[in-house]
């Protein structure tokens, strides 16, 4: 389902539709674009519209919404800019 506004009344209400099947097609697409998984625009279905569902770390590595497991703090720490040589992301400020 979809939330929309209408009126009703006279007044401003969010209501839940059916999903078009064009607004469908473009979903998947920006999916197939992105190289997701199939699977994800039918898990997004079954989920109730006043539920959420967090995606597991396998599935988020599918989605290509994460390219590997592990802490940030592996490609964010200050740490990283001590070593010799320093990451590729460490940069010089000068005060």
């Amino acid at each position: 389902m979809l939330p929309t506004a209408k009126k009703i009344h006279g007044k401003k209400t969010i209501v839940l539709v059916p999903i078009p099947k064009w607004y469908e097609r473009k979903v998947d697409s920006y999916f197939t674009e992105m190289k997701a998984g199939p699977w994800i625009v039918s898990a997004m279905q079954k989920i109730p519209d006043d539920s959420i569902r967090y995606l597991m770390t396998y599935e988020l590595l599918d989605l290509n919404l994460i390219t590997e497991t592990g802490h940030g703090d592996t490609r964010t720490s200050i740490d990283i800019c001590k070593t010799t040589p320093p990451a590729g992301n460490c940069r010089t400020v000068r005060q």
